[in-house]
């Protein structure tokens, strides 16, 4: 019964926007402004959920409680996966007890972030500074920086880096198992 309790409230949390369960489970959904496959696989993720459970917080209830062990932790285990958040933002030191998490989650599940996230000038070079840029092309390709690179733009630079990075599996160093 208690499992039932907690996926409902998990479930009511991150469907049916409740936030009124009598179990204080407080989660946020990490949304994500970039596309990736990880967040596409969210997003498929969750209209499936959507479509198998019922709308109403009642029924959401019942269902829970019909439900087979199976299906209810994978339940429990796509709502607290889209609460995790990774996310290394600018303003984060080193040690962020978040991140710290974080990473220790990925290390138990194995997590290779190549098959869920690809460095884009969009999503990464655009965003970083000029010498991070070619680092992270020297890094995937192995070879040394070219001169050209220097008379390059910011933007043009992200798109050579785009490019060039494309298919090696490189990440950036926080998303490095």
């Amino acid at each position: 019964m208690a499992h039932s309790c907690l996926r409902h409230a998990f479930a009511a949390r991150l469907f049916l926007s409740r936030t009124d369960s009598t179990l204080q489970i407080s989660g946020q959904v990490t949304r994500y402004r970039e596309e990736s496959n990880g967040a596409q696989a969210l997003q498929s993720a969750h209209e499936q959920w959507a479509e198998r459970i019922p709308g109403d917080e009642g029924a959401l209830w019942e269902w829970c409680l019909a439900q087979e062990q199976s299906t209810l932790l994978e339940l429990l285990a796509y709502c607290a996966g889209r609460t995790v958040n990774a996310v290394q933002m600018k303003h984060d030191r080193t040690g962020e007890p978040r991140l710290t998490h974080a990473n220790a989650l990925s290390t138990a599940l194995k997590l290779d972030m190549a098959q869920w996230f690809t460095p884009t000038a969009g999503n990464f070079f655009s965003r970083v500074a000029r010498p991070i840029v070619v680092k992270s092309i020297t890094e995937a390709k192995g070879t040394p920086a070219k001169r050209s690179w220097e008379k390059l733009r910011k933007s043009e630079l992200a798109a050579v880096a785009e490019h060039e990075i494309l298919g090696t599996g490189w990440l950036p160093e926080p998303l490095r198992a």
